[in-house]
């Protein structure tokens, strides 16, 4: 973990530690250099720079581009690696503006400063958009502490080959434990969670630490590698949200995927409110994405400066973040919110993203949540996506150790991410799409989705064990079962531009790159002589295959046999 002051050190730390991983250096794509006094005194803006300025290339992980080139939608791959160029910066910082955070993704630039320095920046060329970033606080969640008694109730009547405890409940509403009993936990899957603060030394999450699977912290709030600090109430929220995935503790809490590895970020203040800038979550995402995550679970959300009818999938700078994630093969699980009985009543941003999972909330039999947030989006689409339970949860307790069980649309957000990377254990090939799609497909309430419940109740076991489908119903080419000698990919339609190919291992190490040139006629098959880049034959086993067309992107995967 990275436990220090400097920002240079910690640089060099998550490089360091990034090169252990892949093999290749990857950055924090971040300039934060404030003080949270100047914060609280002055507002903050994002500037929006002009596309000539934008043009300092970052590293990016092996790990990140092998994700990208199977579950990814947005081409081309590298096309938003670039950031504002150093000038840029100094000519803002030189106005009297204070950086936070360098975007890649939106373009932009957030400051802190006076009225009268924006005013002078806005005379600045490349400046071509000015907006505030936005503040959400959140109310407290509600938690009871965890008694013997309680647990008993909780309890179900018989045990698995885990002993879920109390904790029983929230898997199995959407069919975790089914997975956990073929042994789907996570494993080698990365997830990224950006929260208030976390108990590194709950009992429940030992097994993480001591398994060397917490492979990176960060606190964006305060510059350093320490998300713990001492053990106040800004512990709280975040600890009981990783232990809903990550927790391991038999007969009283086990975590959705506990045996996957995290990256854990610091991104909001806990004054006892919860208070949030996008800038954070937006810096952590961007730092997630280019070391390889998988899986952002966010239970997170924003509302100032914006009103219902910003929330339209494009408008706030989050959500466009969000859905820049999901464009490069990050599943974004969002909370979608408790805000039905006050004055907003709706979702809270990211989760309007189109490209977003916003997570409702349901009770132990299966009806709504009394707080959770309904839709739809301004534009008219259907929100929450799924539901999984969001009273009751049990989670960890930062301070004294034991457990509690908490409400709010907070705990089924992580319960969702953990069941979709036990999806991405058992079916690495499958690309967002058909992520999004099949989630949807096999929840309880698909044949009639509402703004209440989504799709429904997330069921796992049957989106890992039904028939995988495109988000047109069709798939867009397949290849023989197995294959020997050399491998037939057929296409259905026809291929009519120029596209590509790319096979992978299993493991994301790249085989061949395959260009499909129709050259005046359509493509119907394609006949691949099995050798890889080298010339050599590829070994027996499982592979990738990635086409990349102007058109569609699609993943699947195909065994050879020699």
């Amino acid at each position: 973990m990275f436990i220090g002051k400097s920002q240079a050190n910690i640089m060099g730390l998550l490089s360091a530690l990034m090169r252990k991983l892949t093999g290749y250096s990857a950055i924090l794509i971040i300039i934060i250099i404030n003080s949270n006094s100047i914060q609280a005194m002055q507002p903050k803006h994002w500037l929006f720079v002009s596309d000539d300025n934008i043009n300092t290339k970052v590293n990016v992980s092996e790990r990140a581009q092998n994700r990208r080139a199977i579950r990814g939608f947005d081409s081309p791959l590298d096309k938003h690696d670039y950031r504002p160029d150093p000038e840029v910066i100094e000519q803002i910082e030189n106005a009297g503006l204070t950086v936070h955070v360098v975007s890649r993704w939106l373009g932009a630039v957030s400051v802190a400063g006076s009225e009268q320095a924006i005013n002078q920046v806005r005379q600045l060329g490349f400046i071509k958009d000015i907006k505030q970033v936005a503040t959400f606080k959140n109310r407290t969640f509600d938690n009871e502490e965890l008694t013997p008694q309680m647990a008993k109730t909780l309890s179900p009547l018989e045990y698995t080959a885990l002993d879920y405890g109390p904790s029983y409940t929230q898997l199995h509403l959407c069919q975790i434990d089914s997975l956990h009993s073929l042994n789907f936990t996570g494993e080698g899957v990365y997830i990224g969670i950006m929260d208030t603060g976390f108990n590194l030394e709950h009992s429940a999450m030992s097994h993480i630490i001591d398994d060397g699977r917490l492979l990176a912290t960060y606190d964006f709030i305060n510059n350093d590698g320490d998300v713990q600090d001492s053990q106040d109430v800004q512990q709280s929220h975040g600890t009981a949200t990783w232990s809903v995935i990550g927790g391991y503790s038999e007969g009283n809490l086990i975590g959705a995927a506990y045996n996957a590895e995290f990256f854990l970020a610091k991104t909001e203040l806990y004054y006892p409110e919860v208070q949030i800038e996008e800038d954070y979550w937006i810096a952590a995402a961007e730092s997630m994405e280019v070391a390889g995550v998988d899986i952002i679970s966010s239970s997170v959300g924003y509302t100032d400066w914006y009103d219902q009818s910003d929330l339209d999938g494009d408008t706030p700078a989050i959500t466009a973040a969000a859905d820049m994630a999901a464009s490069l093969g990050i599943i974004v699980v969002n909370s979608a919110g408790n805000e039905r009985r006050n004055n907003w009543g709706t979702l809270i941003v990211p989760a309007d993203g189109d490209s977003v999972i916003a997570a409702g909330g349901i009770i132990s039999n299966g009806t709504l949540y009394a707080n959770s947030s309904p839709g739809p989006t301004a534009d008219g689409r259907i929100k929450p996506d799924v539901c999984a339970l969001a009273q009751g949860v049990v989670t960890a307790n930062y301070y004294s150790g034991g457990f509690l069980t908490s409400n709010g649309t907070s705990f089924s957000a992580p319960i969702i991410a953990g069941g979709l990377a036990l999806i991405l254990e058992a079916h690495p090939d499958w690309d967002i799409g058909a992520i999004l799609y099949n989630l949807k497909r096999y929840a309880s309430n698909s044949g009639s989705p509402d703004n209440d419940y989504g799709w429904g109740i997330a069921r796992f076991y049957n989106m890992y064990s039904g028939e995988i489908a495109s988000p047109d119903g069709e798939p867009v080419f397949v290849a023989p079962h197995p294959a020997h000698d050399s491998v037939i990919f057929l296409f259905d339609p026809p291929i009519t531009e120029n596209s590509k190919i790319i096979i992978y291992t299993v493991a994301g190490d790249k085989v061949k790159s395959i260009d499909l040139v129709p050259d005046g006629d359509s493509i119907n098959e394609k006949i691949w002589d099995a050798k890889n880049k080298s010339a050599e034959k590829i070994a027996s086993g499982f592979y990738l295959a990635y086409l990349h067309s102007p058109s569609a992107c699609r993943t699947i995967k195909f065994a050879f046999v020699k």
